[in-house]
């Protein structure tokens, strides 16, 4: 796991998303939204989207990783999938923009 933490960097970004669509460990993927939260780019952020959408066991993690990104250009990326989701996964996504830091 501390391998998978040390690619914090752009570069890094693509076998980490590799590693996590390939793996069924939950500390494997664990590992992988924490790490791929530090890299904060946009790309990384649409990453955690995507987990914020399709899995449930991280997904709150995803949400709030995303707070952290708090990148202006994933604000409208965010809403558009709150506005279209609804239950848990909208609530996710409400709360990845809840301290205003995605707002532009």
């Amino acid at each position: 796991l501390r391998a998978l933490r040390a690619l914090r960097f752009r570069d890094g970004l693509e076998p980490l998303v590799r590693i996590y669509r390939e793996s069924v460990d939950p500390e494997v993927r664990r590992a992988v939204v924490e790490t791929v939260g530090d890299i904060g780019t946009p790309e990384a952020g649409l990453f955690l989207v995507e987990v914020v959408k399709d899995d449930p066991v991280f997904r709150d993690l995803a949400a709030y990783r995303l707070r952290e990104i708090g990148s202006p250009a994933l604000a409208p990326i965010i809403e558009e999938q709150a506005a279209l989701s609804t239950g848990v996964i909208q609530a996710a996504f409400l709360s990845a923009t809840e301290r205003g830091r995605l707002q532009g």
